[in-house]
């Protein structure tokens, strides 16, 4: 699937397997965010259980069986961080939706003050993308 057809393909996904990606899906994420975080000065990266910071909320949108995220955060005195993050963040998203992943942006409903989310000095975290496997007949997308 081409990122064109990642487009139409794409629909968030709040419920997950809850299984871990394939090795080969983690290298692939983490490759791509590299670059963009050594072309950007961003600091995103794949967190492969984050499970724990989804547990408790009781909210609108609540989430379920998340397990990988993919931790966007940009430096504090960047102008330009947070825009940075949407572009290549929903690239990260399109990419990730033709792997057959679904995804969902995360601002709210996880414990940002969580350990797997703590940053190097000088960035801060704006949010998360939940990434995995979507739970049900029919929510998958497909490859």
């Amino acid at each position: 699937m081409t990122l064109s057809q990642a487009v139409s393909e794409r629909h968030s996904c709040r419920t997950y397997t809850g299984e871990p990606l394939a090795a080969n899906q983690t290298e692939a994420l983490s490759a791509q965010i590299a670059g963009y975080n050594e072309t950007e000065g961003l600091s995103m990266r794949v967190v492969e259980d984050a499970s724990a910071a989804f547990h408790g909320f009781k909210s609108y949108g609540m989430f379920k069986g998340v397990r990988t995220v993919i931790q966007l955060a940009c430096g504090t005195r960047d102008p330009h961080g947070k825009e940075k993050l949407g572009y290549y963040g929903e690239l990260t998203v399109l990419t990730a939706t033709a792997m057959g992943l679904g995804t969902c942006w995360v601002a709210g409903s996880y414990g940002r003050k969580d350990d797997a989310f703590q940053c190097a000095e000088g960035f801060e975290t704006a949010c998360v993308l939940a990434v995995g496997f979507c739970y049900g007949a029919g929510q998958r997308p497909s490859p």
